[in-house]
């Protein structure tokens, strides 16, 4: 199920030059509702929907135990452990219960998906809202390399020059503006995750 989650994932994430600038950060169990074949969603209600019981009583959802308890029906460090590697967990404890524990506890739609709906009523659903914000990591990762370039820079500079001041000088003016310009854009891309 999480490997189908995470197709889908890949299939909708934003894409262009800045996508490798987000990740998922967090996940919202929401009830949500989808417009013009699935492209328009709206969410109604987060951070913690799951389908009340009538909706498991009455077969459109499933998940085990009902009412779920404790809340949420997996947590977010866990969830995002299977999402990217779901492909080295395979059932092999010999204790189905365990194995899928949190399979049970993912609510999942059942029988006719409600893009097909003609009913108002049943145009609404729950879901996992998986949460983009800004690559942390990968963005360490490029102040370090500003570090490192700089350094390089000024190293290189005070050699062919001579010199032992003005190289530096040139590595902390380099580690100031892109310093700077890489905070803007942690910023931006914060506010519009």
């Amino acid at each position: 199920m999480l490997a189908k989650i995470r197709q889908r994932y890949d299939e909708l994430r934003r894409k262009g030059v800045y996508s490798v600038l987000y990740r998922p950060t967090n996940i919202h169990f929401v009830r949500f509702a989808a417009q013009c074949g699935g492209r328009q969603t709206g969410i109604y209600e987060t951070p913690l929907a799951i389908p009340p019981a009538t909706e498991v009583d009455e077969k459109r959802y499933h998940y085990h135990i009902c009412p779920l308890d404790p809340l949420p029906p997996i947590d977010r460090r866990t969830f995002f452990h299977y999402f990217w590697t779901h492909a080295s967990h395979p059932p092999t404890t010999g204790n189905p219960a365990r194995d899928m524990l949190f399979y049970n506890r993912l609510p999942k739609k059942l029988n006719t998906s409600m893009l097909q709906e003609t009913d108002p009523k049943k145009i609404y659903g729950w879901g996992v809202h998986i949460i983009e914000g800004p690559n942390k990591p990968l963005i360490a990762w490029c102040v370090t390399g500003i570090l490192i370039v700089s350094f390089m820079v000024a190293v290189l500079y005070d050699v062919l020059r001579k010199s032992s001041d003005s190289g530096f000088s040139i590595g902390q003016w380099i580690v100031a503006v892109l310093s700077t310009a890489l905070r803007a854009m942690y910023f931006h891309l914060e506010d519009i995750a």
